[in-house]
């Protein structure tokens, strides 16, 4: 969410949201509302806060800036759904220390009269406990959905939970041959003595750092880290908690901040075109300055024998990569890729990874050694004919996904409308915009 104004807007509305409190077309709420905990957050900045929610409910509640961007996440949970442990363990911890008194009393009790075997008998009942309570925990551990790993004061590991032996790959016994420090992949490996020795004498440290797993692939993790006595021996316990998911959203939303912009400035360079060449030049500075993309090129179709494409426009990361394509939009293998696709079928053709593409080999050595990972064709139309496509090229895996497809779909509409307006001799800021429009 963010703030425009007196309003609350959402980019997802909450589930129990009144729709009556939701404004007609988008979705807005007022700031004023009353039982609306989350304008603390708005009006304070980050931080936690207690109070009622839309519904009226009491909620805990945590807020969280984006950097870069001017929208916030907002996590919550009901405060009696928050508190119910506490309260659960308060009761249990009272009634462990009434019990605990009046054991105490009998064992006085039982001194003063000599009955050595009722002690003998409350210390075995103990020792029960205990390890019924030691049984309930290792339980609890082993059910938790983050890798959980006891290690001793060098650091060699003791045990790990099942979570941790389905998510890194190593069996139990691989873990128990190995030190925490050789989970780290070697940039993050300095920095382990530094980060895990802290635990030590504190109620815990948490800190983030980049993990590896047994097939060598890595992912970035948050450790709850803290240590602990059992018979004079210090032990670390650590819960490690897999944040891929967070930074990836992240990402995704600093990327679409960075095409909003994009699609803006492309207003301005489709105003200012007076011939096509400066157009399609325009436009691809565009995607790659603004838009944060690695690469993109303005590509239209020879009617030569091989069908090979000319580029009238690149911009970015080029470093002889279209010089050394030899795209065909015609066909066989090198014209299986985005821009030449395009071209042939007049739909838009995603590459969402040139590691795993089969259809990308021809070009996969060249685009992996400039960090090129995904690219996208966009085919270019004037007067209901294609005639090029517009490919963008992104340095990250999976990057052209539903939301991100349809906002590029417009820089191609807006190119097709100005070469459109310039065939007829007419000038692209005094046209009427059609539906490839930015408002």
């Amino acid at each position: 969410m963010r703030r425009e104004g007196e309003d609350v807007v959402y980019i997802t509305p909450p589930r129990f949201l009144d729709p009556t409190k939701v404004m007609l077309g988008s979705v807005h709420v007022p700031l004023a509302t009353e039982e609306f905990a989350t304008a603390e957050a708005l009006l304070h900045g980050d931080g936690v806060y207690e109070g009622p929610d839309y519904r009226g409910v009491e909620v805990l509640m945590g807020s969280f800036h984006i950097e870069g961007i001017d929208w916030r996440v907002i996590a919550k949970i009901e405060r009696d759904e928050a508190l119910r442990p506490a309260h659960r363990k308060i009761r249990t911890l009272a009634a462990g220390t009434a019990g605990a008194l009046l054991l105490a009393g009998l064992m006085v009790a039982l001194l003063w009269r000599g009955q050595r075997a009722g002690i003998l008998a409350y210390r075995t009942q103990q020792e029960t406990e205990r390890g019924m309570l030691t049984q309930h925990y290792a339980r609890m551990v082993a059910s938790v959905r983050d890798a959980v790993f006891l290690t001793d004061k060098q650091g060699n590991i003791v045990e790990a939970n099942e979570a941790a032996v389905k998510s890194y790959g190593y069996s139990m016994a691989e873990f128990q041959t190995m030190n925490a420090a050789d989970l780290r992949t070697p940039e993050e490996l300095p920095r382990h003595e530094q980060q895990w020795r802290p635990a030590v004498g504190q109620l815990g440290h948490i800190y983030q750092t980049i993990h590896r797993r047994k097939d060598g692939t890595t992912f970035p993790v948050e450790i709850a880290n803290n240590a602990f006595e059992i018979d004079g021996t210090t032990y670390y316990q650590a819960f490690a908690r897999d944040v891929h998911a967070n930074r990836s959203l992240e990402v995704q939303l600093l990327r679409l901040s960075h095409l909003h912009k994009a699609l803006f400035a492309a207003t301005s360079t489709l105003l200012r075109a007076r011939s096509e060449d400066e157009l399609y030049k325009g436009m691809c500075d565009v995607i790659v300055d603004v838009g944060g993309y690695c690469l993109a090129d303005v590509a239209v179709p020879n009617n030569d024998e091989g069908k090979t494409v000319r580029f009238l426009a690149t911009a970015g990361r080029d470093d002889g990569y279209f010089a050394g394509a030899s795209i065909s939009w015609g066909d066989g293998p090198l014209s299986k890729g985005p821009t030449g696709a395009a071209i042939r079928e007049g739909q838009i053709q995603v590459n969402q990874n040139f590691s795993k593409n089969p259809a990308m080999a021809p070009w996969r050595d060249a685009a992996l050694k400039r960090g090129i990972q995904a690219s996208v064709g966009l085919p270019l139309r004037a007067f209901g004919e294609v005639f090029g496509a517009l490919t963008i090229y992104s340095d990250h895996p999976a990057a052209f996904d539903g939301e991100e497809r349809t906002m590029l779909t417009r820089f191609a509409e807006d190119i097709s409308f100005g070469v459109e307006a310039l065939r007829r001799g007419h000038d692209p800021a005094s046209s009427q915009r059609g539906s490839g429009s930015l408002s």
